[in-house]
This record gives C-alpha cells, sequence and structure tokens, in this order.
C-alpha cells in the first residue's frame, strides 16, 4: 500500500522531529510504501494543493503557525478532500475544541512520543485501506494499484489502454472493457466507445462533447452514450448534494 504524508509546521525541529519518525516507521513497518512532503506554511501546503490536487493520504499539521493556523488550514483542506486523515500537533491544549470542526483523527500535544504517533498512524493507515477503492494494473511488468478517485477519464488507444490521473498517465494493455466491471459504477460512466469518465471530474456537460476540471480537456461525447450520461450526471450531482456521493 502507497501512502503520502503532509507535515506542515513553521518550526523546523518539529518538522525534522515528524520526518524522523516516518523514517522509523517505514523501517519498521516495510508492506507500507510511505512518502512524505514537509511545508513551513499553511499557504505553501495550499499551493501544493492546488497544483497536484489530492494526492495526500495523511496530513500532520500544527495548530499554531504564522499566517493561516492549522485548524483554518484543516478545514480549507477538509472541504477539498473529505478523506484525508488529519493529526493536530500543538503545545497548547485549549486548541482542542476548535479542532472537532475539521474531524482530526488525533490531537497530539507536544512533544509527543514516537510510540503514540506509531499506534494513531497504523490506526489511520488501516481506515484508508478500507476507505480507498483501488484497481490494479499491470505496469512496465510490475503489478500497481490506482485509487480509483484520482483517476479523471481512461481511454483505449490502438492496443493500449491509458489511465489519465491527477498525477500523471498510466500505460497498461488491460482491456478498456474490463477495467470498466472494477470501476464503482456510481461515479464512471462510458461517454464514448473508446472513453470512460470519472464523473467527479466533468465541469461542463455539452450535448457532444464535456469539460474536464484541472485540465480543461475537451472529449467527444456518442450519441448512443449522450442520454446515459446526461441522468448519471444528474444523479451524482444529486447525490454530491444530498452527501451521498458514494451511495
Amino acid at each position: 500500500m502507497s501512502l503520502t504524508v503532509a507535515i506542515c509546521d513553521d518550526e523546523e525541529e518539529w518538522v525534522i522531529r515528524m520526518e524522523h519518525y516516518l523514517k522509523k516507521f517505514r523501517e519498521n513497518h516495510k508492506e507500507w510504501e510511505i512518502k512524505w512532503d514537509s511545508f513551513y506554511s499553511a499557504e505553501e501546503l495550499l499551493n501544493y494543493y492546488e497544483q497536484n490536487g489530492n494526492e495526500v493520504d495523511i496530513l500532520i499539521t500544527d495548530i499554531e503557525m504564522k499566517g493561516l493556523n492549522g485548524v483554518d488550514l484543516a478545514n480549507k483542506i477538509r472541504s477539498m478532500d473529505k478523506n484525508i486523515v488529519i493529526f493536530f500537533l500543538t503545545s497548547h491544549t485549549e486548541y482542542a475544541i476548535q479542532c472537532f470542526r475539521p474531524e482530526p483523527m488525533n490531537f497530539w500535544v507536544k512533544p509527543v512520543s514516537y510510540n503514540s504517533f506509531s499506534e494513531d498512524l497504523c490506526r489511520a493507515i488501516q481506515r484508508i485501506d478500507k476507505a480507498i477503492r483501488y484497481i490494479s494494473i499491470i505496469e512496465e511488468r510490475h503489478t500497481i494499484r490506482l485509487n480509483v478517485d484520482n483517476i479523471i477519464y481512461i481511454e483505449k488507444e490502438e492496443r493500449k489502454t491509458l489511465i489519465h490521473m491527477i498525477n500523471g498517465v498510466h500505460i497498461t494493455n488491460k482491456l478498456l472493457s474490463q477495467i470498466e466491471h472494477e470501476l464503482p459504477a456510481e461515479l464512471f460512466v462510458r461517454i464514448y466507445q473508446s472513453y470512460i469518465v470519472n464523473l467527479a471530474f466533468v465541469k461542463v456537460l455539452k450535448e457532444k462533447h464535456i469539460i474536464l476540471k484541472h485540465t480543461g480537456q475537451s472529449l467527444n461525447v456518442g450519441r448512443t452514450y449522450a442520454e446515459n450520461l446526461k441522468r448519471r450526471f444528474i444523479e451524482y450531482k444529486e447525490r454530491v448534494a444530498f452527501g451521498d456521493e458514494y451511495l
């Protein structure tokens, strides 16, 4: 299982300590592939989110930072990514009540021990493993798992299938029809003989084409798929509006 952690703290001492804890945790849990990025302000991390999308699985953030504080940062990120696991770091327990809104997994009072860190990180990973949906493909002779929520669209190109994701493109020999059966039906819909699209990334729906979020790309909609796409898109928007996106 591959996970990305973001550390956000304007105190270098605590960034270094969290990095040290993560290195130790990775050595003790080789079954999980863990990588991380460190940020020294909330603004820096938000800029990263704007450029890279929802690539972070776990956020570890200090509360008291110059500029935007950790609670406001967590609220902003939670509005963009409902699945992210959040841990707060602080030297002052009086912030605890403010931290409930972004639904953190835990509230660490400095100095947090490695044992507490490790136990909580294990719980976080178990939660993520249950929540995230994957498809498996073979790419360059290696089996990899892809988080379906990060797939923008999938296309057939000659004998290859291209999976366009937030953070790049994966190429596989797996048939488009095989992948289609593995995808959650409430989220993905075929719009053309050679295209399957994630409804969460549809920005504009026209009669003969769609425009995608993030890329601004336009994809053709086949005549035989248009009515089903329209119906499925409306159903998706209704689920999102009522908070039942994944039902």
